[in-house]
């Protein structure tokens, strides 16, 4: 097994020095006589243990020593943590590009990628190489514009499209943020929500539906700045105590009330967030808060510098 692991390393080392690449080539032999049951080189072992003996030798004889007296075990276990950490290392590496995170179940705990709440079932490896690479494809702005619900003009040149779970708190994060932005340029930003309630929370269909429901009677913005600032009040509530939770928000806001619940409840508000959740994973979407902005996406909470070089962009002052 030392003879695959010197193959690798006498390999990469080999590109900078060529002192290295007849080891390497050595290494590759032995593991091809590995591969077919044939013994390896002794020579070559010897000559390995030599070189790796006599490194250390010139630094400390007595850590030299125990090397040459241990060599073999301590050729095993580099095997094995090098093994250990090439199987991790894919793992983190395979689930950054899925889910834009090498630790989806804990993003906070992964120091690169985005933090987002994640849909473990959407999205594949695939959609994500294109994504990095920019060639995934984005539906066309009438697509979202048909699920989505709208806050600001439909002639603002900015459009903030976000793929939003109203129980994900790195979208109520998220929230504070646009709202700052949607203050700042009313006439130059329109949001555009597509629901995409994940399965992991539990209030979160209801949440949108109540939304469309809100939307349906001008009071969306209001309403969705009410569901995000309560969000710890009403995410561990039961079904029942959630129901009677949004209805109060939709009275407070002087919503008709009955009108509310019989949309919320309806089976086009149903289908309309369906549609929006098919469209996530059509383009690759498996992540809120996900923004799309003037055609570029966007994983995770944005900065105001960011958004508002977009706004500058799109139409200068």
């Amino acid at each position: 097994m030392i003879c695959i692991f010197a193959a690798i390393v006498f390999g990469i080392l080999g590109i900078f020095n060529l002192s290295y690449r007849r080891l390497a080539r050595e290494a590759w032999k032995c593991v091809l006589r590995r591969m077919t049951f044939r013994p390896c080189n002794a020579e070559f072992s010897l000559k390995l243990r030599i070189n790796v003996v006599g490194a250390i030798f010139r630094r400390s004889q007595k850590a030299a020593a125990v090397i040459n007296k241990y060599f073999e075990l301590l050729s095993w276990i580099v095997i094995i943590l090098f093994l250990v950490t090439t199987i991790y290392t894919s793992i983190g590496v395979y689930n950054y590009v899925r889910y834009q995170t090498c630790s989806p179940f804990n993003p906070k705990d992964c120091l690169i990628g985005a933090e987002t709440c994640i849909n473990y079932d959407a999205g594949s490896f695939w959609q994500g190489l294109k994504r990095i690479f920019g060639i995934e494809g984005i539906a066309d702005e009438a697509a979202f514009q048909e699920v989505g619900l709208r806050i600001g003009p439909d002639s603002a040149p900015t459009k903030i499209i976000e793929f939003v779970d109203f129980q994900c708190p790195v979208c109520a994060v998220s929230h504070r943020v646009i709202d700052q932005v949607l203050t700042a340029y009313p006439d130059r930003v329109q949001l555009i929500f597509v629901n995409f309630p994940l399965p992991q929370h539990r209030l979160a269909q209801m949440a949108a539906e109540t939304a469309v429901a809100a939307a349906e009677q001008g009071k969306l913005k209001e309403y969705t700045a009410q569901l995000f600032d309560s969000q710890p009040n009403w995410t561990n509530l039961s079904s029942a105590d959630a129901v009677n939770v949004f209805m109060g928000y939709a009275q407070n806001l002087g919503l008709n009330v009955a009108e509310f619940k019989q949309t919320a409840a309806s089976a086009q508000t149903k289908d309309t967030i369906e549609k929006g959740v098919h469209l996530a994973i059509k383009i690759g979407v498996n992540a809120t808060p996900t923004h799309i902005i003037n055609g570029k996406r966007h994983v995770g909470v944005f900065s105001i510098q960011d958004i508002e070089k977009t706004i500058n962009e799109a139409a200068p002052r």
